[in-house]
C-alpha cells in the first residue's frame, strides 16, 4: 500500500530533494563518515528543523525530512534535531544533536554535535556540547562518533520533565526507524542502478529472474519500513513506534546481505558508495538496542500486565490490537 502525500507534504519533499541535490554524488575517498556541515547549515537556514512547529504540520512532516535527507550519501543529523527535540521542547535546538546513553561510551554525531541529550539514570538532560569536551573517534559505522573526555556538568543543562521521558524514547525510536528505512531505500536504489547497467552473460544482471525476485523482496521491505516509520510519526503511540523499529531491524540484515551480493566484489570496496548506507544500518541497529529490545517494547504495550498469554484462541485479540 502506498499513501499519497498532500500538497504541503509534496512541496516539502520537493524542496528537500532540491536542497540535497548537490550532496547526492557519493564521495570516492573511501571515508566512512562523510558528514556535511554545509548540508546541516542549509537545513537550519531553511528552517526545516522547525517544520513540525508550523501550523498544520507535525511529526509526520518531520519524519519526511529524516527520510529524504537520509538518502544522501553525505550525512546531516536530522533524527533528533528535526523530529525529537522540537516535539518535546516546542522549539528548535541547533544541530547536530546527539543522544548519549552512557557518558563513557561513544555516541553517534557527538564529535560534531552542538547539543546532546544525556541520560543520567532515569533522567534525560539537554546540554550544550563544546568541541574541546569531546574526543572524536574513528570507526567503520559510517557516522561521526565521539566520546566525552569527562562527564559533562548536567546541572547546567535542561532536564526533560518526567512526563516527557516516555515521549523521548518513543520519538527516538521513530527517528531511528525512519533513518534505517531511508538507508535501506538509498542502498536499494543504488543497487538497482548497478544491476541495470552491469552486464553478465550478454545481458544486464537485473534481467535475471533470481535477481529480480530478491530485489523485489527488498523493495517491499524498504517501502514497508518507510511506511511504518511514517505511520509511527503520525499516530504518536508507543506500540506503532516499537513495531516500526522491529520491522526495520528485522529486514535490515537481509538487505545488507542481498544488496552487497548483487554488487559483487565491487560492493565490498570503499570506492563503491553502498557502504555509506549499509554501514549506517549496522549502527542504527545497535542504537535501537537490537531486535529483541524493540520486540519486548511492543509486547509490553500489547500485554502491559505481564507476560503474553499462552498459545490458544485468546491471542487473536492481541493480534487485532497490532492491526494484523
Amino acid at each position: 500500500m502506498e499513501l499519497d502525500l498532500d500538497p504541503d507534504q509534496q512541496a516539502l519533499v520537493q524542496a528537500l530533494e532540491h536542497l540535497t541535490q548537490p550532496f547526492l554524488e557519493a564521495p570516492r575517498q573511501g571515508v566512512f563518515a562523510p558528514y556535511a556541515p554545509k548540508l546541516q547549515a542549509l537545513l537550519r537556514e531553511g528552517e526545516f528543523d522547525a517544520v513540525q512547529l508550523q501550523p498544520g504540520l507535525g511529526p509526520l512532516e518531520a519524519a519526511l525530512v529524516v527520510d529524504v535527507v537520509g538518502r544522501a550519501p553525505y550525512l546531516a543529523e536530522t533524527g533528533v534535531s528535526v523530529l525529537v527535540a522540537p516535539a518535546l521542547l516546542g522549539r528548535t535546538v541547533p544541530g547536530p544533536v546527539a543522544v548519549v546513553d552512557e557518558v563513557a561510551r561513544p555516541a553517534r554525531f557527538l564529535s560534531v554535535a552542538r547539543h546532546a541529550f544525556v541520560r543520567r539514570g532515569a533522567d534525560v538532560v539537554l546540554v550544550e556540547v563544546a568541541a574541546d569536551a569531546v574526543e572524536p573517534l574513528s570507526g567503520m559505522f559510517a557516522y561521526p562518533y565521539g566520546r566525552f573526555k569527562a562527564a559533562p556538568d548536567l546541572t547546567a543543562g535542561e532536564p526533560l520533565p518526567a512526563d516527557k521521558r516516555t515521549d523521548f524514547d518513543r520519538l527516538r525510536r521513530v527517528a531511528l526507524a525512519a533513518e534505517a528505512a531511508s538507508a535501506m531505500t538509498a542502498a536499494l536504489e543504488a543497487t538497482i542502478e548497478y544491476v541495470t547497467h552491469r552486464r553478465q552473460f550478454g545481458q544486464p544482471l537485473g534481467a535475471f529472474q533470481a535477481v529480480q525476485h530478491r530485489i523485489s523482496r527488498n523493495a517491499v521491505h524498504a517501502r514497508g519500513a518507510r511506511l511504518l516509520a511514517l505511520e509511527a510519526a503520525w499516530k504518536g503511540d508507543a506500540l506503532t513506534a516499537a513495531l516500526a523499529a522491529v520491522y526495520a531491524q528485522r529486514f535490515a540484515g537481509e538487505a545488507i546481505e542481498d544488496l552487497h551480493q548483487f554488487n559483487g566484489a565491487l560492493g565490498i570496496t570503499l570506492d563503491h558508495p553502498l557502504h555509506y548506507w549499509t554501514y549506517r544500518l549496522l549502527a542504527l541497529q545497535g542504537e535501537l538496542g537490537g531486535l529483541h529490545v524493540s520486540a519486548e517494547a511492543a509486547a509490553a504495550e500489547v500485554w502491559p500486565e505481564g507476560a503474553p498469554p499462552p498459545p490458544g484462541p485468546e491471542p487473536a485479540t492481541a493480534y487485532s490490537q497490532l492491526g494484523w
